[in-house]
């Protein structure tokens, strides 16, 4: 079994805004997947994957 779940990372994106580096990525068993949302600090974007993913239902 993989390790899965969220985490901060810089944006491998050539484009990427320098002014916005920080990215949310989540870690599954099929691979890494980023959302294209950008964040200026790890903090920034940490909390937002607190705020608003950590703990958010599935919606069906």
């Amino acid at each position: 079994m993989h390790d899965t779940g969220w985490f901060a990372d810089l944006s491998n994106e050539e484009d990427c805004d320098p002014r916005n580096p920080w990215q949310p990525f989540l870690q599954a068993d099929g691979g890494c997947f980023a959302l294209p949302l950008r964040f200026q600090s790890k903090d920034d974007c940490e909390g937002f994957i607190r705020q608003h993913i950590l703990g958010a239902g599935i919606l069906a």
